[in-house]
């Protein structure tokens, strides 16, 4: 009994970390894009954020590479397994 019970704990635990080994977060995906280390990139308070947008959003590479200090916007699709993001100055919709 105790033996079964310890299998299914291992199953489940197995099954989760499987479901999110697939995953990445925002904060990676950006940085992917805009040449710069997660951990530095900052998701801005913007209108799409404000807005509830789950697909769009602004963001900035704090620190390190060329890219820093410069604000981005970025787009993913629906499914969220592509992410674009382009340079913009500072201001509106990024502020």
């Amino acid at each position: 009994m105790h033996t079964l019970f310890l299998c299914r704990k291992s199953l489940v635990l197995l099954a989760l970390l499987a479901s999110l080994a697939g995953c990445s977060s925002i904060e990676t995906k950006t940085g992917d894009q805009i040449g710069c280390d997660a951990r530095n990139v900052i998701v801005l308070d913007s209108e799409f954020k404000r807005a509830g947008s789950k697909t769009t959003w602004c963001a900035r590479c704090s620190e390190g590479g060329a890219n820093a200090g410069k604000n981005f916007v970025c787009a993913t699709n629906p499914s969220r397994d592509r992410v674009q993001c382009r340079e913009v100055p500072p201001g509106p919709p990024c502020q």
